[in-house]
């Protein structure tokens, strides 16, 4: 039976915690326009007034008819549990809109065939990072029309030794705009991941 001294950080004090994620090592380049990019995004009001629920399609197509007017990008997330073997039912469901995504953002899509999901959605870009092991790794497909790239600037965030998460960023639009996920595989400890 789990207790509560066998989780993460349950030995340090508040002080310590807060010291831990709140310090940065000296040898790491970050850069600074993207630190303010992402805390300006996060404490954002218009985060706190998003709803983080589970919607069927008939639902979901009636939000977008809802604020599709007012929404400038709108992006799908959901964990796939490998896209090899979920790719009919993640079809099924996005067919069942009365809607395009622009963003599809997908976890764990895992590492058996990639290659060949790069046409799953017509008219969409496929950008992955497949994991080291089996399972893990993350895609975004981006509605061709937003003219995305990958980039790799940011992969040096990336610790120095074994691959501690998976991660793609891309770029889109005349402002480059990004777009951004990290999947830390549940056998990864948080600590290695914080920076």
């Amino acid at each position: 039976m789990l207790s509560f001294n066998s989780f993460p950080f349950s030995s340090l004090s508040n002080a310590q915690l807060f010291s831990n994620f709140n310090s940065a090592p000296s040898n790491l380049n970050i850069d600074p326009n993207l630190t303010k990019v992402l805390t300006d995004a996060l404490s954002s009001d218009f985060f706190d007034s998003l709803e983080y629920k589970y919607y069927t399609p008939l639902q979901l197509s009636a939000l977008n008819d809802k604020y599709r007017a007012s929404c400038q990008l709108s992006i799908f997330h959901v964990n796939v549990r490998s896209l090899n073997a979920n790719k009919n039912k993640l079809v099924s469901f996005l067919f069942c809109l009365s809607f395009k995504f622009d963003v599809i953002i997908l976890s764990e899509i895992w590492s058996a065939n990639l290659q060949y999901y790069q046409n799953l959605f017509e008219g969409y870009s496929f950008f992955f990072d497949s994991p080291d092991i089996k399972a893990g790794g993350v895609g975004i497909y981006v509605s061709q029309k937003l003219n995305a790239t990958q980039v790799t600037k940011y992969d040096s965030l990336q610790s120095v030794g074994p691959r501690i998460f998976e991660s793609v960023w891309i770029e889109f639009g005349k402002k480059k705009s990004y777009c951004y996920r990290r999947f830390l595989p549940p056998s990864k400890h948080i600590y290695s991941a914080i920076y």
